[in-house]
């Protein structure tokens, strides 16, 4: 019991972290199934925080107009030094049936795509892990 309330009095000490951003550099075709497609994704990670956060791995989807068209997870995402950026590539699968379903919602005349990329970087030792979450539109008329 004693054990217990030392490591969770542990835990609390860790200070706040900024949470890191993530952008959004290339996308490109990887591997596909019968009713998938494996989407590269290109990604800058900036680490805010004055100290290095090693990363035991990330898990992500990305939705387009609410539908989840992207998802995946990757183990080998490298330490993210502090103050600084770091590019790394993920792999994540397109569910061929949203992707259906966004093209219909699409061809019914709408010019605006709403984005969310939503993902949870899995941080090493005491630290919990960190939500990420990026929100946007793009407008397909311009």
């Amino acid at each position: 019991m004693v054990l217990l309330v030392s490591l969770a009095g542990c835990a609390s000490l860790v200070p706040g972290l900024e949470k890191p951003s993530i952008k959004v550099t290339s996308i490109g075709l990887g591997k596909s199934t019968t009713l998938s497609q494996g989407i590269e994704i290109g990604l800058v990670v900036t680490n805010p925080n004055g100290v290095a956060l090693p990363v035991k791995g990330m898990n992500y989807a990305l939705s387009l107009n609410g539908q989840k068209v992207l998802t995946g997870a990757n183990n080998q995402i490298p330490t993210l030094p502090a103050y600084s950026d770091t590019p790394i590539t993920i792999t994540a699968t397109a569910d061929l049936i949203s992707v259906a379903r966004l093209l219909a919602s699409l061809s019914a005349g709408t010019s605006l795509l709403n984005y969310e990329l939503a993902g949870k970087l899995g941080l090493s030792g005491w630290r919990m892990p960190v939500n990420i979450k990026q929100t946007g539109e793009v407008n397909l008329a311009h």
